[in-house]
């Protein structure tokens, strides 16, 4: 594996502007030997499983003023998971059993304005625009009259998939020892416009300068993976799974902290989730063996 990070700062008179980004690809390989106790045909082979991803953008933040602030970013992403086994006899290939390629693209704009509006309140709102667009194409390779020839299936392309979030928070200081933060997340996938709305609240007290307790809740919803919403029939594109919905997880932190001295400090968690509107599979069956 390969990969590759950065970040750039460029500081501004009421502001600062910053390019960031990454890049990585994976490959592995597992061999099938001849000698392979399972390999009943006396082919050699090997399995290859990859990926490609990219992602970059750019983010200003603007001054408004002492108290509030302002974040813009634009952003790209592609990713490319890739997966084949191909099989060989005496070094020359004979057929690729299965294999893949994913390619989904996003492009991604969002802003947020953060507010301290007095020493007790602050106020964040954010709003962020996805747009995605996704391919698969499964593949077979076989030998014919010397030339290698492939046959596709299960080929999808689905373009212009817009996804919206958004959300407020305001975090309210009643002294300097307790504070509570509570706020909203919306989620929607304009696809089968389905949505959520999420809850989400915490409490913070501060026992004395070195013990402090926080108890959070908070409704997570997650979009299934894109490639999920389609899949290909015999010759035409079959939607069976377009009407999927956000799976969604309920969680709870009990968590404590506690400073027993300048280089030594404890923290500890209790956590709890429950999962709801999880897909599932009827179509295949499992057994022990």
């Amino acid at each position: 594996y390969q990969d590759l990070s950065y970040k750039l700062n460029f500081p501004m008179k009421k502001g600062n502007l910053s390019l960031f980004g990454f890049g990585g690809k994976s490959h592995i390989s597992f061999d099938f030997p001849e000698d392979d106790p399972t390999n009943t045909m006396n082919w050699t082979g090997v399995s290859n499983d990859g990926s490609k991803s990219l992602f970059s953008g750019l983010n200003y933040t603007r001054f408004l003023g002492k108290s509030t602030r302002l974040v813009t970013s634009i952003a790209y992403s592609t990713r490319r998971p890739n997966a084949n086994e191909d099989y060989f006899t005496d070094d020359v290939f004979v057929e690729n059993r299965i294999g893949y390629e994913d390619i989904e693209t996003k492009y991604i704009v969002s802003t947020k304005l953060i507010s301290k509006l007095n020493p007790k309140n602050i106020i964040t709102a954010g709003t962020r625009i996805e747009r995605a667009n996704v391919s698969s194409e499964n593949y077979y390779n076989y030998v014919e009259n010397d030339t290698i020839r492939r046959d596709s299936y299960n080929i999808f392309e689905a373009d212009e998939l817009y996804i919206l979030n958004s959300y407020v928070d305001y975090k309210h200081k009643f002294s300097d020892q307790f504070s509570v933060n509570a706020g909203a997340h919306y989620q929607h996938f304009f696809y089968n416009n389905t949505y959520n709305i999420e809850p989400r609240a915490s409490l913070k007290y501060e026992i004395n300068n070195k013990s402090k307790i926080a108890l959070a809740y908070g409704l997570h919803s997650q979009l299934q993976p894109l490639f999920f919403y389609f899949l290909k029939g015999d010759n035409d594109i079959v939607e069976l799974n377009d009407q999927l919905d956000f799976t969604k997880s309920h969680q709870i932190v009990l968590g404590y902290d506690h400073l027993f001295s300048k280089n030594f400090r404890l923290k500890a968690e209790v956590y709890y989730q429950h999962l709801t509107d999880l897909p599932i599979s009827d179509n295949f069956k499992y057994e022990s063996i």
